[in-house]
């Protein structure tokens, strides 16, 4: 099971229904509830923080250049390489605000009435005035679910809006790259497979509870879903050091009691 289309006919088959041949995202259908429950179990269950969503270094460039821009196609994305078509000059992308596109980590020099090509999305926009800042905003991505300081920051960083705010000075402004703690969220089809796996089932305890099916024994379900996250925990703590994020306080945040002698859903 490595595709949300497989996920969800797996829980559809655990509560004896039908299962979908193609997802039907958004639609009041069975296998469209079941999609929408996966998606919000996998929200939640990442909130805190698991192995592959959790970067401790990040580097978050400040965008120093601003480019004023107009017409073009597509959505750039974060972090990617945007080229100027003549010139050839690069940097990694920001954001767009207000009509204009925001720039780190910039080489070469943009003339400016150029075609600008995102090299990952093919997004394009036309380039115009090229100004060079000595500080600015640095946004972040909306799949980010937490952004805080890293252990080598020079300040305590949280956000604010599509913002990283620096809360020792109260600004959003920077003049240099700053170091955070990211919690990432991942799509289902981009989860290792016991995390993945992990997520099916609560899912399907999750889908149980909506749908009330009464062919099916959600206690069954429960202990299939202890068991799956505690393995997904256990992989991880063998593959990397242990995630500060997983601990009994995300236990609890996940719907999870733990005692001295067992763990089970609440």
């Amino acid at each position: 099971m490595t595709t949300k289309l497989a996920a969800v006919q797996q829980i559809a088959a655990q509560l004896g229904l039908t299962r979908p041949i193609a997802l039907e995202t958004g639609q009041a259908t069975e296998a469209g509830k079941i999609e929408s429950i996966l998606d919000e179990t996998n929200a939640r269950m990442q909130q805190r923080g698991i192995g592959c969503n959790t970067y401790r270094s990040y580097a978050l460039p400040v965008p120093l250049v601003k480019i004023v821009v107009s017409g073009g196609a597509g959505t750039f994305t974060f972090g990617e390489t945007v080229t100027e078509s003549v010139s050839g000059a690069t940097g990694t992308f920001n954001r767009i605000e207000s009509g204009s596109i925001y720039l780190a980590r910039v080489s070469g020099t943009f003339a400016g009435g150029q075609t600008l090509t995102g090299g990952t999305s093919g997004a394009t926009r036309t380039g115009g005035t090229y100004t060079l800042q000595t500080s600015s905003k640095i946004g972040i991505p909306s799949s980010w679910l937490f952004v805080g300081p890293s252990n080598s920051s020079s300040f305590a960083l949280t956000t604010q809006g599509v913002f990283l705010f620096n809360t020792t000075d109260s600004t959003l402004l920077f003049t240099s790259d700053q170091t955070v703690t990211v919690i990432d969220l991942l799509a289902f089809d981009s989860l290792p497979f016991h995390w993945a796996e992990a997520v099916v089932w609560r899912a399907a305890v999750d889908a149980q509870r909506s749908f009330k099916r009464s062919t099916t024994d959600e206690s069954v379900l429960t202990q299939q879903a202890i068991r799956a996250y505690a393995e997904a925990i256990n992989l991880d703590s063998a593959a990397t050091a242990p995630n500060v994020f997983a601990n009994t306080d995300s236990l609890r945040g996940l719907g999870i009691l733990t005692t001295n002698r067992d763990i089970r859903y609440v």
